[in-house]
Formats: structure tokens, C-alpha cells, sequence
């Protein structure tokens, strides 16, 4: 490997790592890439996509009447995730994989910082449409990590504060706030619930997990509210999670999972194997959490998990 190639690499793995403890923390970064202005990059700027290959994606937050500063970071994020699933699934992309990971880290810094710049420690300073744009913030967040770790089994410990602040955000944003956009709001709680479970297999379920007793209350009351009229199946639940932000490849099998194993609708077939779905997260050193973070990425050559294009060292 020529040294330019090796100290590109070491830099955007020393930008991950520091990234991967802001989210772990929720602590200002310890690095991050910026230009010579103190500039973040901007993903929309490197991508060759057009705009309108993914603005349809952004209607239901528009409608929603997300903040236009996170509207923006949001418009990145769903410029990234198009690039990122075209990788995924043919191995190449507009831009390349070392960009990929670097812009990963960046979105999510930007995101972070974004929350940062708009959490207020007293909850009264607090609009309802401020306690939404914080769900939508921190939802996309953990989007983010379980998009760019597709071969992860767990994430509990990394997004333990992520998935605690979605809680008190949530719970402060009355529901009739998420009326114009109820797609958005199912998509943050499943992301919610992603992030508090980590889904593996041959182990009981927790009942005494409060975030995830939490989500699972949600999520339950949002799908009872859509399925007065009809019963709706899941197929049709995914189609509506492809408006938002989502990659098929690596989501539609994960939540299939997590509603099943919350039992989200009883006519729905449920395996044993699935009925018996994950144990609630170990507690974890953060060191240790912060070194999953950096070590799974979504760019190796062993492809025995996931079978997804990837990048070696």
C-alpha cells in the first residue's frame, strides 16, 4: 500500500473514532475533517446525484415542517444513503468507498452537532415542533450507525444515550404534532426500537427494558390507529418506511424481525426461533462499545455475513 493511500486511511479511521465516541458520549469530538474556512464538507457538493433522484424522499419532513437547518443536513443524508445503497448493491458508486466512510462520519458529526446547537437543558424552552426536529435529528442518527454497520449484531451500548434522548424528545412532542407526516413518525420509532435491540437470536425477551417498552408501546399505538379501517400487512408497512430514509437490503429483514418480535400484529406468522427473539443489552464499558463502533465497518473484504462490496485495509 503506496503511504498516501495508508495515511488517508489512518485519518479517516482517526476521524471514526473520534465520531464513534461523540456518539457513544454525546461529547464534543476529539477530531473531525474540516476545510481551510472551519468548513464541514457538504455530501451534496462530492455526490454525482441529482437532486431529483431522492427529493420524494424529503416531502413527508417537509411536510412535517422540519427546521430548514436540519432540513439541509437531512438532504445530505439522503444523497449519502443513495450512493451507499447503490454500493451495496453493485460494489460501485458515484463516489469513492474512503469518501463513503469519511462522509458516513461526517453526517453523523453534523447531526450531533445539530442536536447540540438546538438541545435545551430546560424542557419549558422546548416547542413541540423542537421536540419533533430532535426525534427526526436522533432518529437519523441511528439510522446512519445501522446503515454504515450492516454486519453488526448489536448496538445497545453505542446508541444507549442516542435511543434515551429519542425517549424524552418523543415524549415531550404530543402526537398531533406528527399528524401531517405519520410515516415519519412510525420510521423514528423503528428506529428507536432498532437502536434499543440488538435482535440476536436464542435469547428471551425483555420485558423490563424501559426505552424498549417504550417504543414498543408507540409503535403498537401508531399501528392500531392505521389499522382501523383495514388490516394492513407488512409489505405494505415497508412500502411506506421506503419513503423515508431506508435501504431494503438492509432494513426491510431487521424490522420485519423487531415487529414480529414485538408482536406488532397477531396474524402475522411468527417462528418460534423469531418469537424468541433478543435479550435485552449487557451492560458495556463505553471503551468497549466505542471499539465495536470503530472496528465493524461497513467497507471489509469478508463478505461471509452480508455478502455486500466492500474495502479492505
Amino acid at each position: 500500500m503506496c503511504a498516501g493511500l495508508s495515511f488517508v486511511i489512518s485519518l479517516t479511521n482517526f476521524v471514526r473514532h473520534s465520531i464513534a465516541q461523540s456518539i457513544t458520549t454525546f461529547r464534543q469530538p476529539y477530531a473531525v475533517l474540516v476545510d481551510a474556512n472551519g468548513h464541514i464538507e457538504d455530501y451534496t457538493v462530492s455526490t454525482n446525484q441529482s437532486p431529483r433522484a431522492f427529493t420524494n424522499v424529503l416531502q413527508a419532513f417537509r411536510e412535517l415542517g422540519v427546521a430548514r437547518s436540519l432540513l439541509k443536513i437531512l438532504f445530505a443524508v439522503t444523497a449519502f444513503t443513495t450512493d451507499l445503497e447503490s454500493w451495496y448493491e453493485v460494489g460501485t458508486c458515484t463516489i469513492d468507498a474512503l469518501d463513503l466512510q469519511k462522509h458516513a462520519s461526517l453526517l453523523m458529526y453534523r447531526l450531533l452537532d445539530w442536536y447540540q446547537n438546538n438541545d435545551h437543558e430546560r424542557t419549558d424552552e422546548l416547542s413541540p415542533m423542537d421536540s419533533v426536529n430532535q426525534s427526526v435529528c436522533l432518529a437519523t442518527l441511528i439510522f446512519l450507525v445501522n446503515a454504515t454497520e450492516p454486519n453488526a449484531a448489536a448496538f445497545g451500548p453505542r446508541l444507549s444515550k442516542a435511543v434515551i434522548k429519542l425517549r424524552q424528545s418523543l415524549e415531550r412532542a404530543p402526537s398531533l404534532q406528527w399528524s401531517k407526516a405519520p410515516s415519519i413518525l412510525f420510521w423514528v420509532l423503528t428506529m428507536g426500537a432498532l437502536g434499543t435491540s440488538s435482535l440476536k437470536k436464542g435469547h428471551r425477551r425483555p420485558r423490563s427494558e424501559p426505552e424498549l417498552v417504550f417504543f414498543e408501546q408507540y409503535i403498537k399505538s401508531v399501528f392500531a390507529g392505521n389499522c382501523l379501517d383495514q388490516p394492513i400487512s407488512v409489505e405494505q408497512i415497508l412500502d411506506g418506511m421506503r419513503t423515508c430514509l431506508w435501504i431494503p437490503s438492509i432494513f426491510d429483514e431487521r424490522v420485519k424481525s423487531l415487529w414480529m418480535y414485538l408482536e406488532l400484529y397477531e396474524s402475522w406468522p411468527l417462528e418460534s426461533e423469531d418469537a424468541n427473539c433478543s435479550e435485552g443489552e449487557q451492560t458495556v464499558e463505553e471503551e468497549y462499545a466505542l471499539g465495536k463502533s470503530t472496528t465493524l465497518r461497513f467497507f471489509t473484504m469478508d463478505t461471509s455475513v452480508s455478502g455486500r462490496p466492500s474495502l479492505s485495509r
